[in-house]
């Protein structure tokens, strides 16, 4: 019988979603201690959820929801050493670190719950709402962050729920462009497990070709992994090869996994995963371990 691994998941729904499939199934995966991870997408996320679980810091309950934090997230014994789980795998989904006040936001949830309810006033606050965060949180543009910023805020009513928050958000929140090789440096220091690297894919195209957002970002990533000598995992091969197909494999909207395929992707990451922590055993075994 193949040994069971504990991982320390740290990424979002490609690779949360595989591993809950299979731990449904009952399969070869051993759960940790630390709870259900999610909404990851850059290594300030990762830092800020290991922070928490040491007890090391916190975040206000009303900002949690940008964080992708559940309100009782908090310390958990054992995760001063995470010695319970034999690896951590890593999934980058962004190069962007969006920050406010101290705390490392969830792009996704910010799009959510401060984006979308200014968009719904009207075009021209769907404008500068939307141009304050793609060209000026994603573009790391200082100026455009600014303006834009502040002509969303001019056109929110006085009487617009939780105006002063959404007034703080738009005016204190900054980002900046993360490096590849230092964070998985930094992840690799602060965790003190063996790490593996899960690609991220942005978007699938209907022939299976796998799209990078923002350019060159999953290239920057496959080269961090290479200068460190981490263990990488590419889930596009594996869309590709499914034998139903790319469209069996994928939901209509080509980012997400389908039920089926996300079950038969949990298998190949725990595969993996049992590479990675043999290797952590084995120090000469091959650094490019992929399963078949």
């Amino acid at each position: 019988m193949t040994e069971s691994v504990n991982i320390l998941p740290l990424g979002a729904c490609l690779l949360v979603e595989p591993l809950a499939a299979i731990r449904k199934e009952g399969k070869a995966l051993t759960s940790n201690s630390y709870g259900q991870i999610r909404g990851i997408y850059t290594f300030g996320n990762m830092l800020q959820v290991v922070a928490i679980l040491r007890g090391e810091r916190d975040v206000p309950q009303e900002i949690r929801p940008l964080c992708a934090l559940r309100a009782n997230a908090g310390p958990r014994r054992g995760a001063d050493t995470f010695a319970d789980i034999d690896m951590a795998l890593l999934e980058p989904a962004s190069p962007i670190e969006i920050t406010f006040r101290g705390c490392s936001l969830n792009r996704r949830l910010v799009v959510k719950l401060v984006v979308r309810p200014i968009s719904a006033l009207g075009p021209e606050a769907a404008k500068a709402a939307k141009r304050w965060f793609r060209v000026g949180i994603e573009g790391v543009n200082a100026t455009v962050r600014a303006e834009a910023g502040r002509a969303a805020i001019d056109l929110l009513p006085p009487d617009f729920e939780n105006r002063a928050f959404f007034e703080a958000v738009i005016l204190e929140t900054r980002s900046a462009r993360s490096d590849m090789v230092e964070g998985f440096s930094t992840m690799r220091e602060v965790l003190g497990r063996p790490i593996g690297v899960l690609a991220y894919v942005f978007q699938y195209l209907a022939d299976g070709r796998a799209i990078s957002m923002p350019s060159g970002f999953l290239k920057d990533v496959r080269e961090a992994a290479r200068q460190l000598d981490l263990p990488m995992l590419e889930p596009a091969e594996y869309v590709n090869k499914y034998p139903a197909g790319v469209a069996a494999a994928l939901k209509p909207d080509l980012r997400h996994y389908s039920p089926e395929f996300a079950s038969h992707m949990g298998d190949v990451i725990v595969e993996f995963c049992q590479g990675v922590r043999d290797r952590a055993r084995r120090p000469a075994a091959n650094p490019s371990f992929a399963p078949s």
